[in-house]
């Protein structure tokens, strides 16, 4: 085990001396370390002759030059099948050398490239070897400032190749119109099982587009449409399509404002339908109130596939909680909200939660009527007292010219928590800390440190988190003056996010 070993100097020569003589290792992972691009370099001329390795995870500083040495090891190599490269900062010039491997590479499969900074060029050399390579089928550009014309380039060479299983398009700028041509993608694919169209602006026209597609498609087995600006209208057609829908396992819809109206819609239509597949909900701090729990309840008694959800940080009051715990196959209550795994692009593919009963797992009962999840780890304890700390000590973290947060502001903020797995709604305590540290940071200060994070990562102007800038190793005070040393390369311990500036 590997990642996040902090491998570096000395480190690094063992390791690629070691890779030399490989003759049993298929999966290597070293996400979150400190090695240099040349480090990849090193181990991109090993790929030249192994012939054992089928699994390599590099999410971590590789640079332009580690992707260009590891773009010419590819043309080479038969036996890889999955690259990952999430969250370096491989630029344009990186993803150009991906691509040229891809068009004469026969073997890889599964490529990501989330958050690199590739650009709509990058973007474009990508598209133009898809073209003409016939094997890879798991696709992830998200995250990379990519304009939606972009990444509709590569929707638009994709349904002529029709070969991917999973398409990752996180953050890609995708408006109404953009959501209105993936839905006719959606809706001629035989192939494509997973699509994550998180953090657009598809908002509610781009939801009735992909509801119609969800209508027809007999594949799409799992759909994340999360911080989209969708409210009523989307989710009241998205219930139509679950209506009918007997494919889809996954679906999420966190960080919109579906309402009252739109939940209920929602879960009236898995209710009803009785071939639906929906395998797990996490509707944790989405506004489920009362009136939604009743029929959130009726849909759990009649569901037969329901294996895991989770509840907390909502209103659902005592009757409603009691009412959950009494619903059929409900046989498990976990006081808090399981942490989700911590990925790099191909969010979709996560690991499920276990559930061998036939029995519905329902996590953080307790905090959604009232009470809070007081179940935690040392460890856990531990990161959350450090994030007091650390609060105590640099308040006004995301203040903006003097208000509070807008709902798609907080939801934003709660959507990146949750699936990056920084913190959870659990700890009230830390949750009031948070919010009362937003009220004191000038806007300017915000937009300067957020602009100058985007432009050091190639990303769409806007683009960026505040867990982003926070959790990098510069901090969010770091990026404020962070271009007087832009040249200076690092990467975050946490995140594998490129940085420059000091180190925690």
């Amino acid at each position: 085990r590997l990642a996040a070993a902090k491998i570096g100097g000395r480190g690094e020569a063992e390791l690629t001396d070691e890779l030399k003589r490989n003759v049993v290792l298929q999966t290597l992972s070293l996400v979150n370390n400190q090695i240099d691009p040349w480090c990849a370099v090193a181990i991109a001329q090993v790929l030249w002759d192994d012939v054992v390795l089928t699994a390599l995870k590099l999410s971590i500083n590789i640079g332009e030059e580690g992707a260009t040495a590891l773009g010419v090891a590819l043309k080479v190599n038969t036996v890889l099948v999955t690259l990952d490269l999430g969250g370096n900062y491989i630029r344009a010039e990186g993803a150009a050398a991906i691509a040229e491997a891809l068009r004469g590479n026969g073997v890889l499969t599964d490529l990501n490239l989330w958050a690199n900074g590739i650009g709509d060029e990058g973007a474009k050399a990508i598209g133009e070897a898809l073209a003409v390579n016939g094997v890879l089928t798991s696709l992830d550009v998200g995250s990379n400032g990519l304009t939606e014309e972009a990444a509709l380039g590569i929707v638009r060479v994709e349904r002529q190749r029709n070969k991917l299983t999973s398409l990752a398009l996180e953050n890609c700028g995708i408006g109404p119109t953009g959501a209105a041509e993936i839905a006719e993608y959606v809706s001629g694919s035989a192939v494509l099982t997973e699509l994550d169209l998180a953090r657009n602006d598809i908002d509610n026209a781009g939801a009735v587009a992909l509801a119609s597609a969800m209508r027809v498609n007999q594949v799409l087995a799992a759909l994340d449409i999360s911080m989209n600006v969708i409210a009523n209208e989307g989710a009241t057609a998205i219930g139509g399509a679950l209506a009918v829908n007997a494919v889809l396992k996954s679906i999420k819809l966190r960080g919109n404002s579906l309402g009252t109206e739109g939940w209920c819609a929602i879960f009236a239509a898995l209710r009803d339908n009785k071939e639906n597949k929906i395998e797990s909900w996490d509707l944790s701090g989405q506004g489920i109130n009362a009136e939604i729990a009743k029929v959130l309840v009726e849909y759990l008694s009649a569901s037969a596939v329901l294996t895991t959800l989770d509840i907390s940080r909502n209103e659902i009051g005592e009757k409603g909680a009691a009412a959950i715990a009494e619903a059929p196959r409900v046989t498990t209550l976990a006081p808090c909200s399981p942490r989700p795994p911590r990925l790099r692009g191909h969010r979709l593919a996560g690991p499920s939660p276990t559930n061998e009963t036939g029995s519905i797992v329902i996590h953080g009962l307790e905090a959604a009527s009232g009470g809070s999840c007081s179940r935690r780890s040392p460890r856990e304890a531990s990161r959350q007292q450090a994030w007091r700390s650390h609060l105590e000590h640099d308040t006004g973290l995301l203040k903006v010219g003097g208000r509070g947060l807008t709902a798609s502001e907080w939801n934003a903020l709660e959507a990146r928590e949750h699936t990056e797995g920084v913190l959870r709604g659990e700890d009230e305590e830390l949750q009031a800390a948070l919010l009362a540290s937003l009220e004191s940071i000038p806007h300017e200060r915000l937009e300067r440190a957020l602009r100058n994070y985007e432009r050091h990562h190639g990303l769409k102007p806007g683009s960026a988190t505040f867990w982003q800038v926070q959790r990098s190793s510069a901090g969010f005070g770091g990026w404020i003056d962070a271009f007087a040393d832009l040249d200076v390369g690092g990467h975050d311990d946490e995140d594998g996010l490129l940085v420059s500036g000091a180190e925690d």
